[in-house]
């Protein structure tokens, strides 16, 4: 009876053991899936508020050149417009000279550099398709998931945006400045930028429901 009794002791210590380690090794690898994600997170932040700044210049200067291109395509401002967006811009436009008009306008010369910030975005969701994917998916409750394929349908949503507006400068042959289409893309794309931005920076209440 002694040695029955020490024998299932040991069995129950063993099973104990056992699911003990089996937990602390889920937790760790929950730990690690988390951090993973949370790099991705601030990675793509990181893209994305670049991404969003060059935007926004483009928006900026084609709302500028619309305003001072007349009918002839001159660039015609007063010094204080001019000046007011090179402050903001200074990378659109490369000024050669200007010539006085009337009534404190000028007419400027250069060249202007708007596509320049035009690039693909490159975002990555490696590390949440990975945890999607595996077993691991299982340790995690609805809510977290959820979240984390919240913020994938998104991201995707951006990258397919900012597809249809790459292909829209290219039908434009560079001309964007009066191009409803682009400017319509565009303007979704920077809104769906600044909600994804927000997002990210509220990710901490997010992963409440991971922890």
């Amino acid at each position: 009876m002694i040695t029955l009794t020490g024998t299932m002791l040991g069995a129950f210590l063993a099973l104990y053991l056992a699911n003990w380690t089996e937990v602390k090794k889920n937790e760790s690898q929950k730990e690690i899936a988390i951090q993973n994600i949370l790099s991705e997170i601030s990675s793509n932040e990181e893209t994305l508020v670049k991404s969003l700044k060059n935007h926004q210049q483009i928006i900026e200067s084609i709302i500028f050149f619309r305003k001072h291109l007349d009918s002839t395509g001159r660039l015609v401002a007063s010094s204080s417009e001019m000046g007011n967006f090179i402050s903001k811009n200074p990378d659109v436009l490369e000024l050669s000279d200007s010539t006085l008009l009337e009534n404190g306008q000028y007419q400027y010369h250069g060249e202007s550099e708007i596509n320049k910030s035009l690039v693909n975005i490159s975002l990555t969701n490696i590390a949440w398709e990975t945890l999607k994917n595996s077993a691991l998916s299982a340790k995690f409750n609805f809510q977290c998931l959820m979240y984390f394929e919240s913020i994938d349908k998104i991201k995707s949503e951006i990258i397919k945006k900012d597809q249809i507006l790459m292909e829209a400068f290219f039908q434009t042959g560079g001309n964007i400045i009066y191009d409803e289409y682009f400017y319509n893309n565009l303007t979704l794309l920077l809104e769906l930028e600044k909600g994804l931005i927000q997002v990210y920076k509220n990710k901490d209440k997010g992963l409440e429901n991971c922890l």
